[in-house]
């Protein structure tokens, strides 16, 4: 099995809740059906195809390709598995994540890891404000 992998098509101006893409939430589905997972782009919806291409078959394993900063919320809520992020990644990444490792090759936004009970993040580059931060409220 090759790692599912979502490459950034081009980059974009506002900022999108990734967390859809969890090994748990993606299990069973092909490339084809997670192409037409909606994404909230700003206050709009999109289908993941039209901002990512996506390749790959192993959901456990999950690679997520972007020099864009505002991806946010990349393994959110996550309970197993690997997500890889080849460049930056958003804030909230890693938000209340229960198990499984987060690795990013680059910098992360603020609140990464916040809530979070258990699992790993790896980040090789800088973060943001409020790691490892409660949750508000």
């Amino acid at each position: 099995m090759n790692a599912l992998t979502l490459r950034l098509r081009q980059p974009i101006r506002q900022r999108l809740d990734m967390s859809p893409f969890t090994p748990r939430q993606l299990a069973g589905k092909g490339s084809n059906e997670i192409s037409r997972i909606p994404l909230w782009l700003g206050n709009r919806r999109v289908d993941t195809g039209e901002l990512f291409s996506v390749s790959g078959d192993d959901p456990e394993n999950i690679v997520i390709q972007s020099d864009c900063d505002r991806l946010d919320r990349i393994g959110a809520r996550m309970a197993g598995g690997l997500i890889r992020v080849e460049g930056c990644a958003g804030a909230y990444l890693g938000q209340s994540m229960r198990g499984g490792a987060l690795r990013v090759e680059g910098d992360s936004g603020i609140f990464a890891g916040s809530g979070m009970s258990g699992g790993r993040i790896d980040i090789t580059g800088n973060t943001g404000d409020f790691l490892g931060a409660g949750i508000a409220g």
